[in-house]
């Protein structure tokens, strides 16, 4: 058995010991068409399942049915990759994610054609959790959040930005990657807003001043908040624009 066939093997046990089947309410979409059928006529329906990714391979397994199906490399896969990255607890190991996308036939790793995930935006990730399980999912206002991408990026290597919102007097803190700001926010329901933000003025160069500047800048186009387990998006008209971690 090849290595990437241990990793469909094990991720498609890993989805039945999780109980996929013990949540039907997640398993069937607006029109109550189960992703799995859905997907195999094309159609593009929002999946949830295990992914796990090697040097080798990346696998995605079903919570609904248990069954596996390589990634294909095209549509929204490197995005996946880089929630995977940024999400995953330890190399290798099994990510809950959430995404829009259809199966369809692609060449095998070895020979012939293969039933392959095809996809074509992540909704979500869930760190630490499984097919059939929750995780809870820490508070907006006193967590300490650093930021893991931007724009659809990853932070460049030693570049650290954080955030950090006070409920009492609505004061956002934190650190642009190399000066602290401080400024005020505005919490309505799911709609988060941030006032004027200042900092220090000390002289950066490279990767850190150009992640401040565009932080900054985004934090002031920031119009609403998704919370997910242990993480935060930042949300504006475009869709997801900043992701972080508890510290």
């Amino acid at each position: 058995m090849t290595r990437p066939e241990l990793i469909v093997a094990s991720l498609t046990l890993f989805a039945a010991a999780c109980g996929h089947g013990e949540t039907p309410e997640r398993a069937t979409d607006s029109a109550g068409v189960a992703p799995s059928e859905a997907d195999a006529s094309g159609n593009v329906r929002l999946l949830e399942g295990m992914m796990a990714h090697t040097t080798d391979a990346a696998v995605f397994a079903e919570c609904r049915t248990g069954a596996a199906y390589p990634i294909a490399q095209e549509g929204a896969y490197l995005a996946l990759k880089r929630a995977y990255l940024a999400d995953r607890q330890a190399p290798g190991e099994p990510l809950l994610v959430r995404v829009w996308g259809s199966l369809a036939l692609r060449r095998g790793m070895e020979s012939g054609e293969t039933t392959a995930l095809v996809v074509d935006a992540v909704e979500s990730t869930e760190p630490g959790a499984g097919c059939g399980e929750a995780v809870v999912d820490l508070p907006l206002e006193g967590t300490e959040w650093t930021l893991v991408e931007l724009g659809g990026e990853p932070l460049p290597e030693g570049v650290q930005a954080t955030l950090l919102l006070d409920g009492t007097g609505k004061h956002a803190v934190g650190s642009g990657g190399c000066n602290p700001f401080a400024g005020s926010y505005r919490l309505e329901g799911a709609r988060l807003t941030f006032g004027d933000l200042a900092g220090t003025r000390t002289a950066c160069a490279g990767p850190a001043a150009e992640v401040e500047g565009a932080y900054l800048r985004t934090l002031g186009r920031v119009g609403g908040y998704r919370l997910m387990g242990d993480g935060l998006h930042l949300l504006a008209e475009e869709g997801v624009v900043a992701r972080f971690r508890s510290r």
